[in-house]
Order: C-alpha cells, then structure tokens, then sequence
C-alpha cells in the first residue's frame, strides 16, 4: 500500500482491523491549521502520523503490551482540509460533539493535530466529565496561554487559555512566554508550570510533576515542539532547550501510573520534506501514549 493511501492507525492486516463498536482506542485525525504563524504545515500533520505508524511493531516491549489487541479505530470525520474553510468555533464544536460521544462509550480517544487549537475543543468534553477529578498534563515550549493572539481568541497561542477551567493544569518544557502569561500562571491557582530552565537544573522535575497530580483521572496533550529541535525539527517552532525522547516517555508513563490516562492529542507536527524521522517520533509517541494508557 502507498504511504498517502494510509488511513488507519498502524495499518494492521484486515484481520487485525476492529471496528468502532468494539474498539478500545479511537484515533481521531484532525488537520486544523488557522492560526499558524511560523512554519506552516500542521495540516499535513496526521496524515504524516498515520503513515509512518505502518513502520511500527505492534508489540510494546517496555509494558509488554499490544495495543492494537484492544481494537483501534480510526475515525475520519474531521480528516478533510475543508475544515479550514470553515469558522473554527463550529468546526471544534463538532469535533467536541464525536469526543463526547465516544467519552459516553468509556472509549480512549487520541486527537491527532493540526495546530493546537484543536485541544479546546477535543478537551472540552473531558473537561465537562470530569471536572476537578481530572488533571490536563501539557507538554509543550509555549505557555499557549495569550487571552488573544492577532485579535484571534481561537488561535493556538490560546489553547490552554481556552481549557482553563475547573481541571488542575501541569505545563511542561515552557521555554517560550511573554509576561502577561508568566504572571497569568503564576497567579492561577490551577497552573502548575516547569519551565526548561528549571527542569535543566533539577534532576527530580519529573518526580515533581507527578507529585503535582493529584486526581484520579489524567488528559494528555502534547505539542511536539516540547521535544527538543534536535530529535523534532519538524514544527512550526522549534524551540531550543526541549525534552529528550526519554524524558517525555518517562514522565508519560509515570503520570499515567499514578492516574488513569483517559484521553490525549498529539500536535503541530508540520512534516518536512524527504524527512520522515519526526513523524515516526511522532507516530512513536502516539503508540507509547496508548500502550501507557493500559498501565493503570
């Protein structure tokens, strides 16, 4: 099979292939790109993911586990650029609307970005079902917390602006933030941030955040500009300083040991050219997220 021509997760055989009703996991691709303002390119960002997620072995041999034994389903009602024709409000309205429904069927859903305004509206319904029992980990260089960006409040300079609301925040890898939203975290009461600058100096930093949940129930989002430009040049910003691949894995799974990881998206990958390494990083990640998700 061509690589554009990809469209399910891991692209198991047909025998290994399970429909949505008996899915576990529901892998849900949605190329938002409105508000990018560097490097463009986020649409293109899950098909990327889906196709080198064809290159990865099924089986998980850090948790020893199979993922795709759970059943994966991956779901393409958003997965068409004719959403970025349309008014953002009503096109995360919808993409809210799938999530809910899923949340309903105790099913885990994994957004695949796009740029980050995705998350308002993939989160949203996390937000509304588990209120305080519920902690957001954001991994990300951006504080992402500007009340507006370029007169837009549904930009992805506003993601985590937009999701503040009864959930405690954990913000990890910032390394890029203007003053409004450094004091806005430091006076919110819910926002818990590590900037890169403290993690480089803090052998416990992880140890830290996980201490720092203290729900039952986890949400994961994470914009690959977390990671250091090194091992994931393909964004719109990459930001010197990032987390390693090992960091982010580790803080993902113990995070998902002390709570249950319930949901998660995966954004602002912007694939580059003849450059496949980071969208299997991405496609990687995307898998370790599931397989960790089975620990608790």
């Amino acid at each position: 099979m061509e690589p554009s021509q990809i469209k399910t997760f891991l692209n198991p055989e047909p025998k290994d292939v399970t429909e949505q009703e008996a899915s576990h996991f529901i892998v849900l691709p949605f190329p938002l790109e409105k508000s990018t303002s560097y490097v463009t390119g986020t649409a293109h960002g899950p098909q990327a993911i889906l196709n080198a997620s064809a290159q990865i072995e099924f089986f998980d041999p850090e948790t020893e586990s199979i993922p795709l034994q759970k059943g994966i389903y991956t779901d393409h009602r958003l997965h068409h650029m004719a959403i970025n024709e349309e008014d953002t409000k009503a096109v995360l309205d919808r993409a809210a609307s799938i999530v809910k429904s899923y949340i309903q069927q105790d099913k885990f859903i994994l957004t695949l970005g796009g740029e980050h305004t995705i998350t308002p509206g993939v989160a949203k319904p996390y937000l509304d079902h588990y209120q305080q029992q519920m902690t957001v980990l954001h991994i990300d260089a951006h504080a992402d917390l500007k009340d507006t960006y370029e007169g837009n409040p549904l930009s992805h300079a506003c993601a985590i602006r937009r999701i503040v609301e009864n959930s405690p925040i954990i913000s990890v890898g910032i390394r890029s933030v203007d003053q409004e939203e450094f004091e806005f975290a430091h006076e919110h009461p819910l926002i818990t941030t590590f900037y890169s600058h403290q993690i480089a100096s803090n052998p416990n930093w992880i140890n830290n955040a996980i201490e720092a949940i203290q729900t039952p129930y986890l949400y994961l989002t994470v914009d690959v500009d977390g990671l250091d430009p090194s091992i994931m040049p393909a964004t719109g910003t990459p930001q010197p300083g990032g987390l390693s691949w090992f960091e982010v894995c580790k803080l993902i799974k113990m995070a998902a040991t002390k709570a249950k990881l319930v949901g998660a998206d995966v954004n602002e990958l912007c694939p580059l050219p003849n450059h496949h390494a980071s969208d299997f990083l991405a496609a990687k990640l995307c898998h370790k997220i599931l397989a960790y998700s089975l620990l608790k």
